[in-house]
């Protein structure tokens, strides 16, 4: 229940919630409930019938003993008290204290290498032995109340069997073994009463733990049952109508998009611009359902998104981010997770994203096909090259890939995107700044690439822009501020307009160039 809560948590779940808080649900607090709580039980149940046991055959040899046990039970509920209202706190601590040991840990394991070429490694470890030493502050304090516990139980414990002695070798009739008998049950007072309560405070600390679990298995999931399945084939144009479209990050904040409408038609490459702030990324986030629509919809070839299952929808549709995230694996896994292509279709992605490597590959398939004598036209070298023996082919879909990429550059994890959405050949292509973190060099060849992607199977295109000059060409320039549309049209006619947003985008990039 926990891990698929998790799984299907909607997307700021994970930014709200540190990556520590979320792993030490899934270790410590999950350990605890798998291995403790049971153990805690059954010890705690073993210590009651002992007590139990030991007060019955205290009784049955002098009544005495019951009215003399009494303020010895109040003493040691006042110190139990003392001591689970202590401990409970210190528990807490060691919690909340762990959570960034664990955060820490993962985030020094990802920033490595630029920790060691930086050489930061001194600080980081002093501030990963301040946290390490943060959590076993909370510990040694834990142990230290239970000490204390420990200490006061044994006085209490050794006044009563002192006295409950007394009482006993003092009454007449009394034989030896009748009193032997009762002292062998009276000695194992203090380590009971101790593990009782012990047992009862960590049953309610480990109980802690489940509540957190129990805690992240409520979290509310994104809306995956149901919906329409709609056609194999769709979406087969393209086509986006969105009308009166309302969204907000939260019930208590303001709407990010606010009213906004607008049409893409089939095989049109449309742009959005804007300040920082202005609702860009929201809005393809709106497209894959990651926020639902308060207001209006978003329909795609005729059908509203919002019927459809949102599980068909995302297969559907592509995106690639300004930050993506790449598995562990191969380039090819990363490409083809499914194992759905061959090898030439992947190569021929890589190819057109300019993957290092790509390039050669391309030139010496060609220059094999041109030198059969096959084809007398350059047009017939690319068609031809799905019947090419593959050269360098496996070496390059075969690189390995570390978690989320870590061993690529930001722009060769964006190269890697664009080449597996190409591989997709979805009808609707959405790129959110997907060319921001690449040099201009590489920038420019997957600016060609992508005004070429029409040939690869793409209906639309929605490209939110990093760069005013990457959607100059479009045919059609969306300006967004503060969640509004404020301007529509065509790149030439927005520069026509005196004193327009767009205008002045334009002229400040050209200034920040400059």
């Amino acid at each position: 229940m926990l891990l698929n809560a998790v799984l299907r948590a909607p997307m700021d779940f994970t930014e709200r919630n540190p990556l520590g808080r979320i792993m030490n649900r899934f270790t410590s607090d999950t350990a605890i409930l798998d291995e403790q709580i049971g153990q805690i039980i059954g010890s705690a149940l073993t210590s009651a019938l002992m007590l139990l046991s030991i007060f019955g055959v205290s009784i049955t040899v002098s009544r005495w003993i019951l009215p003399m046990s009494i303020p010895m039970l109040l003493l040691c509920a006042y110190s139990a008290n003392q001591f689970l209202r202590v401990a409970r706190k210190l528990k807490h601590l060691d919690n909340i204290s762990r959570s960034p040991v664990l955060e820490g840990f993962c985030s020094t394991m990802d920033g490595l290498p630029t920790i060691r070429s930086m050489l930061l490694q001194e600080r980081y470890t002093t501030k990963f032995a301040t946290l390490v030493d943060d959590n076993t502050r909370a510990l040694l304090n834990l142990w230290l109340i239970n000490s204390w516990f420990g200490c006061r139980m044994a006085l209490i414990g050794s006044a009563f069997v002192t006295m409950a002695s007394l009482v006993i070798v003092s009454m007449p009739g009394t034989t030896v073994a009748m009193t032997g008998f009762a002292l062998g049950f009276l000695i194992r007072y203090t380590d009971n009463i101790c593990t009782f309560v012990r047992n009862f405070g960590g049953l309610e600390l480990a109980l802690t733990s489940t509540s957190r679990v129990i805690e992240y298995t409520k979290i509310p999931s994104e809306n995956y049952s149901g919906g329409r399945v709609p056609p194999a084939a769709w979406p087969e144009e393209g086509r986006v109508h969105i009308s009166n479209l309302v969204i907000r990050h939260a019930p208590h904040l303001p709407p990010a998009l606010n009213r906004i409408s607008f049409e893409i038609g089939p095989n049109e490459r449309v742009g959005v611009v804007g300040r920082t702030g202005a609702g860009k990324s929201t809005l393809a986030m709106a497209f894959f359902r990651i926020l639902e629509a308060e207001q209006g919809f978003i329909t795609l070839d005729g059908i509203d998104i919002a019927d459809v299952a949102l599980q068909q929808l995302r297969q559907r549709l592509s995106i690639i981010t300004q930050d993506p995230h790449l598995f562990p694996g191969t380039v090819r896994s990363n490409l083809d997770p499914f194992d759905t292509h061959d090898d030439t279709d992947l190569l021929h992605a890589l190819g057109r994203v300019h993957w290092p490597g790509s390039d050669d590959w391309f030139s010496e398939q060609a220059d094999m096909v041109s030198g059969s004598g096959l084809f007398s036209d350059a047009d017939s070298i690319v068609p031809s090259l799905h019947h090419a023996t593959l050269i360098q082919g496996p070496s390059l879909l075969y690189q390995p890939i570390l978690d989320g990429g870590e061993n690529l550059s930001q722009g060769q994890r964006q190269q890697l995107s664009l080449a597996r959405a190409i591989v997709d050949r979805s009808k609707l292509l959405i790129l959110d700044e997907a060319t921001s973190s690449m040099d201009p060099d590489t920038d420019a060849s997957i600016q060609k690439s992508i005004r070429e992607l029409s040939t690869c199977g793409f209906a639309s295109m929605l490209v939110i822009a990093h760069r005013i000059s990457t959607v100059m060409d479009f045919d059609k320039i969306i300006v967004l501020d503060k969640g509004v549309v404020v301007e529509l049209g065509s790149p030439e006619d927005l520069l026509r307009l005196p004193g327009g947003y767009f205008r002045g985008l334009v002229e400040n990039s050209k200034g920040t160039d400059e």
